[in-house]
């Protein structure tokens, strides 16, 4: 009987203690089911755009549907327009509607809702729509530096790996670390945006910098107008002797013809930086015709400015080879020989595995599911493991700190390796594979300015030559006065002597010579005290 009651007594706790289970298991599941709206350009060029991207979207939806089918299934689906294809940057700025529309009818059904953009400008619109819906907004194309305050923008997050801000503090910690106070850097104005925002950054990081006496001299040009190589290569010659770019791979190359004709390869003088934007559908600097000796006198000259992505040996070769295969059956992309896909692309994938990854973490914490907040939260000031494609560490203002590589020229390989790195995840190696093979008869770094300055004339080269031009002329010069002096002293001597002597001493009964002594004959007469000689 005692029994009987304790069980009675204990049973609502138990159906209040299942039922409680049973919802917060029903609860759960119903927020398992995610809908990834993304938000791309979706025809070529772009490296953010769908062709591009597409396939690392589509696999890592599938490897997390089918590591967490027991979890929660993400449906992923692209944004469309009903105006027509969205083919540029311009194009996503205008059809932000299209996002908010899709977005209302997704909640309508219920559906949780993570949104992905991989823009190409600085715009803050998505990201303040995020925070007024409170859903978690990832950045998957260019990372501008624009959505870093937490209290505009807490449920956004930058995975992008073509950061600007990366670029260009490289930029500026390399002059600081050799000390190159004078560069110059040129930057193209009509082929790509990629190339007009690296000038901006740059300048204003240059501007920001901590360097005493830093000045940075800017040539802007425009490959849709022509560009005069050598006029622009002599006028940065005249200012600096570092030289970044940030142009066309083929701009770049003329670059360098030009500057091997004028000379500036061989004199160990001069710094050439590239920055380079990998995988770019223009090509890449790098390409070597047939072993041309001129490319490979001009290439151990040059750096290499880039992400690291391709340079380190832990890319996953079967991933990619898939995804070369989805862009051409899918997306009717091919890539050229040993190329591709782009960052971009392993970035697209990698989101949706990290978008994964906490939500498998915030369902262990039994945090809100729903809270883009919360979801942004999980990811801030950590390193986000990506197996195969290196690590990803996003900072505490919820952007990803990409690892940035420096490239130089390797003789013996023949190939561009990576000598220095910068940035990336605070436990990262910063020792790099290759050491700077610098050109210098020394085989130090070269000094920011040569010894006789940028134009050759330093006040302390030309007291040199004059010093070493008197002393060779003046024994010269003073032989030939003396030689002058001599013959003018003798010439003017006989013309005197000439002028005053008497030429007729010869001529005994000469009438003048009679009449002289007549003369001195009367005038001996006329004064016998005085014997004056007329």
């Amino acid at each position: 009987m005692v029994l009987f009651c304790s069980i009675l007594l204990v049973l609502p706790l138990l159906q209040t203690l299942l039922a409680k289970q049973s919802q917060r298991l029903m609860e759960s599941h119903s927020v398992f089911n995610v809908t990834a709206l993304i938000y791309v350009i979706t025809d070529m060029p772009l490296l953010q755009s769908l062709p591009y991207t597409g396939p690392g979207y589509d696999l890592g939806a599938r490897d997390v549907n089918v590591q967490f089918k027991d979890d929660f299934n993400i449906h992923h689906q692209y944004v469309s327009s009903s105006r027509g294809t969205i083919k540029t940057c311009l194009d996503l700025g205008a059809n932000y509607d299209s996002v908010v529309s899709l977005y209302h009818r997704e909640k309508e059904r219920g559906n949780n809702i993570v949104l992905f953009f991989g823009g190409c400008d600085e715009t803050t619109i998505l990201p303040s729509l995020a925070r007024e819906w409170d859903v978690l907004l990832l950045l998957t194309g260019t990372i501008f530096s624009t959505a870093r305050d937490r209290e505009l923008y807490p449920t956004t997050v930058a995975l992008g790996s073509i950061q600007y801000q990366s670029f260009a503090d490289m930029a500026v910690q390399l002059l600081k670390k050799y000390n190159w106070i004078s560069s110059s850097f040129s930057y193209d104005l009509t082929s790509s945006t990629f190339y007009i925002m690296m000038g901006k950054y740059i300048s204003r990081n240059a501007r920001q910098a901590s360097l005493d006496g830093l000045q940075m001299y800017f040539f802007p040009i425009s490959s849709a107008v022509g560009i005069d190589y050598e006029k622009t290569l002599q006028e940065m010659a005249a200012v600096s002797r570092v030289v970044f770019f940030a142009v066309l791979p083929a701009t770049m190359r003329r670059f360098m013809h030009s500057a091997n004709r004028l000379g500036f390869t061989r004199t160990q003088e001069f710094v050439w930086i590239y920055i380079e934007l990998p995988e770019a559908p223009s090509g890449t600097y790098q390409w070597i015709p047939n072993d041309n000796a001129t490319s490979l006198e001009w290439f151990s000259t040059s750096f290499l400015l880039s992400p690291c992505y391709g340079y380190e040996p832990d890319t996953e070769p079967t991933l990619v080879a898939e995804m070369r295969e989805r862009s051409l059956h899918d997306y009717n992309m091919t890539f050229p020989p040993n190329r591709g896909p782009s960052e971009m692309a392993i970035d697209a994938y990698r989101s949706m595995k990290i978008l994964a990854e906490i939500l498998n973490e915030i369902i262990d914490q039994r945090k809100d599911l729903t809270s883009g907040q919360v979801l942004a939260q999980q990811l801030l000031n950590r390193t986000v493991l990506a197996k195969g494609f290196g690590d990803r560490y996003i900072d505490a203002s919820g952007e990803r700190q990409n690892r940035m590589c420096l490239l130089g020229f390797q003789q013996t390989k023949k190939q561009f390796v990576v000598v220095e790195y910068y940035g990336g995840s605070p436990d990262a190696s910063s020792q790099a594979p290759h050491n700077i093979t610098w050109s210098t008869p020394d085989g130090t770094p070269p000094p920011n300015e040569p010894w006789c300055g940028f134009l050759g004339d330093r006040l302390r080269c030309r007291t040199s030559r004059d010093t070493l031009l008197f002393s060779t002329l003046l024994p010269a010069v003073v032989l030939a006065l003396a030689i002058v002096g001599s013959s003018v002293a003798a010439a003017l001597y006989r013309r005197v002597n000439t002028s005053n002597a008497d030429t007729s001493w010869w001529l005994l009964d000469s009438p003048e010579l009679e009449a002289d002594r007549i003369e001195l004959s009367l005038s001996s007469n006329w004064s016998s005290n005085k014997v004056t000689f007329n």
